[in-house]
């Protein structure tokens, strides 16, 4: 039976837990802030922060295929609920789930996950580039910037209004980098979250005619070596469909450490 908890609960000190830190550091930011923070005291943890966010769901490595089933029952519940939903949890739990609502439910998407963590950067040796954070005067560069990555990585047509709002939001972060070539924004990353140990990357894009030139790993290692200077361990996502992005990652010094999966999941009519 899963029961509500709090932050400090005895869980989250545990050695297992610790060692799945970064593979689950969002469940780090969901402790502090939860709609939903559940656990069935000593082998799983279901959180969520919003109704439109995730449930990031922590399973330690031994857990039953009863307590696996209890789980499962409960996140069932939010699902009949709500008609759909969406999972992050390690590979094996979203198997079983996705067993467990084969009769009465279809996963609408699905991607596999590795976490990465870097303590020792490697930088790269690329010239000719610049290295920054951008002006305000590259409002509008940057904002068709935006407008490539939301249809590269989203598939949308996004509004310029949108793009604009999404250039002047990292604007006014001092953890986000761009790289130019020839006067042109070429490539981009920021820091979404920092918490007392870790420094979450993310939005990390190089525009599809600058590819494969080291732009993306310069930018990043960058970042990273910021983030190290202010004692901050740099981590982050990559999807394991994508094998160009993951050895981007681990040439400049990431290491890698969990996998998740991220499932999307619809009630059948």
């Amino acid at each position: 039976m899963l029961t509500s908890i709090d932050k400090d609960h005895l869980l989250f000190s545990s050695a297992e837990y610790n060692n799945d830190i970064i593979a689950f550091n969002l469940m780090e930011l969901i402790r502090t802030s939860p709609l939903v923070l559940l656990s069935n005291g000593n082998s799983a943890i279901v959180g969520r922060t919003h109704p439109s966010t995730p449930f990031w769901i922590w399973t330690s490595n031994n857990i039953t295929d009863y307590e696996s089933q209890k789980v499962c029952e409960n996140i069932i519940n939010h699902l009949r609920e709500c008609k759909s939903i969406k999972i992050v949890a390690k590979l094996e739990f979203i198997e079983y789930f996705s067993r467990a609502v084969i009769d009465i439910a279809e996963i609408t998407f699905k991607t596999d996950m590795q976490s990465y963590e870097c303590n020792n950067v490697i930088i790269p040796k690329i010239t000719d580039v610049t290295i920054t954070h951008p002006s305000d005067d590259d409002l509008e560069l940057l904002a068709e910037f935006y407008k490539q990555y939301y249809f590269e990585c989203w598939g949308k047509n996004a509004l310029d209004a949108d793009c604009i709002e999404a250039a002047k939001k990292n604007l006014a972060n001092p953890d986000f980098l761009v790289l130019y070539k020839d006067n042109k924004i070429v490539s981009m990353v920021g820091i979404s979250k920092k918490d007392d140990k870790y420094a979450r990357i993310n939005q990390v894009y190089t525009s599809i005619e600058h590819r494969c030139k080291g732009y993306a790993a310069s930018v990043v290692a960058e970042l990273c070596k910021r983030a190290l200077a202010e004692g901050k361990t740099p981590m982050l996502y990559a999807d394991i469909a994508n094998p160009a992005s993951n050895k981007v990652y681990r040439n400049i010094g990431f290491k890698p450490r969990g996998k998740v999966s991220e499932i999307w999941v619809e009630i059948k009519s």
